[in-house]
């Protein structure tokens, strides 16, 4: 007959493998899985993966056909080239411990992610970030922690003197304090699971029918754990904790009442009271009968004090650490391994509330629904410890959009493994208003320069065009009077221009026009039209564009392509005498790339100081406007225009555009 693992070895188990963050997996000599405790993966996967699963269940059967005690706390590797550690049980089962990684680097993460597909798992389940990450000396002295801690644990019950009795417990719960005091560590600090686990230990040790731990940090604010088989009467006392300390600091005493006069006759209860500075406490067990769990109970009570007091100091250096952080201007977001938030200050909360979205400490921020780039970006980080810098991302639609800037970061420990990730963000929605109504204003300023200029201009078209039709009148020669209207023609088609010119410069390139867009497309567009200009002016045209899709930007393609008409034709018109126009894209951070780059005269320094102010022209005929046209269409669309010029060697002119991302 298979013996299983009893009820409350179960309950530590599970407490143990919880706190430890890791999976323990309880196998019969069989070879069979009784339990898994606190899965994680690969072993919360092996229900939805029927190739994961028969290997898992394969290599389980071979632990339990050639265990070893020379085995025993060793490292063996799982399915998937995963560490585990083989424990014996006196129940004649077998404790796998696993769910954790030793390695970080590219190649052991490429390796695992082959054998995952080779057993039918996908390439986007990235299992390592939900994975606990140890060294493999820190694994196998957990294990042998663990192992040592069991020991003590079963002979302890197995003990028939009371004296010998006293001391193994105190060895027990010595280890068991060792394995809590790291459980301290503020990265890993969960006074939740450090109660869980003291209950479980008592469970374990006084062998009786439950056990309890209540806490009370402030009025109304309390923690509460129970283990055991009375769940009713556990239940019952927990309410009883909270109902009296919603309204006093200290409910120890009324709490002891109640105890008094609601226990049933026939159980037997010990207790240990806590009364500190920062918190009140009650430990207690309960039994059917007699009852000697009092050495128990001491050691734990203290443990509990030195707990209590860590958390304590921890929420009050959160406290002071959350003035620094709340002081930032910038959202921050801070992450483990698993991607579950250790800190986030209220200006992230703030900015992910436009959204509609809450996260907390403790909360998931892979998956969350915030932004499928920003998501992948901290899976990236965590796997590879690589950064993104100086991103940008545009959210929500309508009147809940928002411009953000965020960079993610990783989180280097003193032995150089990345432990986290941290995420800055910052809202500059009203920058961004900001800024378009500066231009605004510019453009206004630019109108007014422009008005001034444009009076200048069609003042000397439209004398000789006047002078045109009074000498009609006094020429009587019909090939005269032609002359006189074909210059007549030829100044109101230059006013014409110079009108034409006027109001796109000032015409409005707002929001309601932007929309994603993909430049690539845009000059593949234009490149037949281009290529036919290039040949009239005996000029090759290069397109270096790239195979591998690029993201889009925000704008308006109509005035996009206008810009790029724009600079295409003023390279073919400097270069008179024939020459190269190479037209490239790339991307360069979080912008999109796109230069045009000749090898004509270049452009002289004095001129290169003034060249995108309205109505400045080098060229007969020019209106000095299209430069100045196409900046303004570029910084509407968050962009800008870079020049770069050598007398002789070329002109270079680099259109820079924000990328924009769109959620998944």
């Amino acid at each position: 007959m298979q013996r299983m693992i009893t009820p409350k070895w179960q309950v530590f188990l599970e407490s143990l493998a919880g706190i430890l963050k890791m999976s323990f997996v309880a196998v019969s000599p069989a070879g069979e899985i009784q339990a898994v405790y606190n899965p994680k993966p690969p072993f919360s996967l092996l229900a939805g993966y029927p190739l994961l699963e028969r290997a898992y269940r394969g290599f389980f059967k071979e632990i339990a056909a050639h265990y070893k005690p020379e085995l025993e706390g060793r490292l063996i590797a799982d399915p998937l080239g995963l560490p585990a550690v083989v424990l014996s049980l006196r129940e004649e089962a077998y404790l796998v411990l696993g769910g954790c990684f030793t390695q970080r680097d590219h190649a052991y993460l490429a390796a695992l992610q082959s054998r995952l597909q080779s057993l039918g798992v996908s390439q986007d389940n990235r299992i390592w970030l939900q994975m606990t990450f140890l060294s493999a000396s820190d694994l196998s002295s957990t294990a042998e922690h663990i192992r040592v801690i069991y020991r003590h644990l079963c002979r302890t019950l197995d003990e028939t003197t009371e004296l010998g009795q006293q001391m193994l417990l105190l060895a027990a719960v010595e280890e068991i304090n060792k394995l809590m005091v790291e459980s301290l560590n503020p990265a890993k600090f969960n006074l939740e699971r450090i109660l869980d686990l003291v209950v479980s230990s008592l469970v374990i040790l006084s062998d009786v029918a439950g056990a309890w731990a209540f806490v009370c940090q402030d009025p109304g604010k309390t923690l509460g754990c129970y283990r055991g088989q009375c769940t009713d009467l556990l239940g019952h006392l927990q309410e009883a904790w909270e109902a009296v300390a919603a309204g006093c600091a200290d409910p120890v005493r009324p709490f002891l009442s109640f105890c008094k006069t609601k226990i049933p006759t026939g159980l037997s209860v010990e207790m240990e009271t806590l009364q500190l500075k920062e918190a009140s406490a009650c430990l207690g067990v309960i039994a059917g009968g007699s009852l000697s769990a009092g050495s128990a109970l001491t050691a734990f009570a203290r443990q509990l004090a030195i707990a209590l007091e860590v958390a304590s100091l921890y929420e009050f250096a959160q406290q002071r650490f959350g003035m620094l952080y709340n002081s930032i201007a910038h959202g921050l977001i801070v992450t483990n391994m698993r991607g579950e938030i250790l800190l986030i200050n209220d200006q992230a909360i703030s900015i992910l509330a436009v959204q509609g979205i809450s996260l907390s400490i403790g909360s998931s921020l892979r998956n969350s629904g915030f932004y499928r780039p920003i998501e992948r970006a901290i899976d990236n980080v965590l796997e590879s410890g690589c950064s993104y810098i100086h991103q940008r991302a545009i959210l929500g639609r309508n009147d809940r959009v928002q411009h953000i800037r965020w960079d993610v970061l990783p989180f280097i420990s003193d032995q150089g493994a990345i432990s986290g990730a941290m995420l800055l963000m910052e809202d500059i929605t009203e920058q961004i208003a900001f800024f378009q109504a500066v231009r605004d204003w510019e453009r206004l300023a630019a109108a007014g320069e422009v008005a001034a200029g444009l009076a200048h201009e069609i003042r000397n078209p439209l004398a000789t065009a006047k002078a045109a039709i009074q000498l009609y009148d006094i020429v009587g020669d019909q090939s005269k009077q032609a002359e006189l209207l074909h210059r007549l023609d030829t100044e109101l088609e230059r006013m014409n221009e110079i009108l034409t010119s006027f109001l796109e410069t000032t015409m409005s390139t707002g929001n309601e026009r932007m929309e994603p867009l993909y430049p690539g497309n845009l000059l593949c567009d234009l490149e037949a039209l281009l290529r036919e200009e290039a040949n009239i002016n005996e000029i090759e045209l290069v397109f270096d564009l790239p195979e591998d899709p690029l993201p889009p930007v925000l704008g308006d393609p109509a005035a996009l392509k206008q810009v790029f008409l724009n600079i295409a034709r003023n390279a073919f018109e400097a270069m008179a005498e024939g020459g190269r126009l190479i037209i490239s894209l790339a991307r360069s951070g979080n912008r999109l790339q796109i230069m045009f780059c000749d090898n004509g005269p270049g452009i002289p320094e004095e001129i290169m100081l003034n060249i995108t102010r309205p109505f400045f022209t080098t060229k007969l005929g020019g209106t000095g406007l299209g430069l100045s046209f196409s900046s303004s269409i570029l910084n509407t669309m968050g962009g800008e225009l870079q020049i770069e010029s050598l007398p002789r060697e070329g002109t270079t002119v680099k259109i820079m555009l924000p990328c924009y991302e769109r959620e998944a």
